[in-house]
């Protein structure tokens, strides 16, 4: 359960100018949300230095109320939660009496009403759900132990996302690249 309250006062000098009255927003409510969430996740070891994964997952993030409300309007309304269910099979297998172990994963992650957030005119932040999103792609790490003093260590990740939502279907996702490569060592 959330509760929200908010006292706001409009402020600024263009709101003492234009306005005989300046507007207060208080909004006393809160909100139930709740789900029951789980992972099942299935191993087989093929050998002493392989293994493959299948995990199906499911989480969940709580709806909300807007922390900058600009109406009453706004003030009173709220955003509803998100639900994710990830779906990953893998392997992690050793090599070369373990001095190169790899790592490879298969994803895909299906949001129902994902929570967004966006700018009104007036710069406040707007939290809101735009409809179901699908991510998926491919991890793939390694490490190996190249002298008795040396390791080098990299991944390359290759994602993919769409809005299954129509109306947001030819927008990009924020802060989610493409791809990703990491290389690095320890001496």
């Amino acid at each position: 359960e959330k509760e929200f309250s908010i006292f706001h006062r409009g402020s600024g000098a263009l709101i003492g100018l234009l306005l005989d009255e300046i507007p207060v927003i208080v909004n006393d409510t809160s909100k139930t949300w709740d789900a029951v969430t789980g992972k099942l996740a299935l191993t087989h070891k093929l050998t002493d230095d392989s293994m493959l994964y299948a995990t199906i997952s499911t989480g969940y993030k709580a709806g909300g109320f807007g922390t900058q409300p600009a109406t009453v309007e706004a003030a009173l309304s709220s955003y509803n939660e998100e639900n994710v269910t990830n779906y990953e099979l893998g392997a992690k297998v050793e090599w070369l009496d373990r001095r190169l172990r790899t790592n490879l994963t298969i994803f895909q992650v299906d949001h129902d009403d994902i929570q967004t957030q966006s700018f009104a005119p007036s710069g406040a932040v707007v939290y809101g759900n735009s409809g179901e999103v699908e991510t998926s792609g491919v991890e793939l790490e390694f490490q190996a132990l190249i002298t008795e003093k040396f390791m080098l260590m990299g991944s390359y990740s290759n994602y993919d996302g769409e809005y299954k939502t129509e109306e947001l279907s030819d927008q990009n996702f924020a802060n989610m690249p493409d791809w990703t490569l990491n290389l690095s060592g320890i001496y």
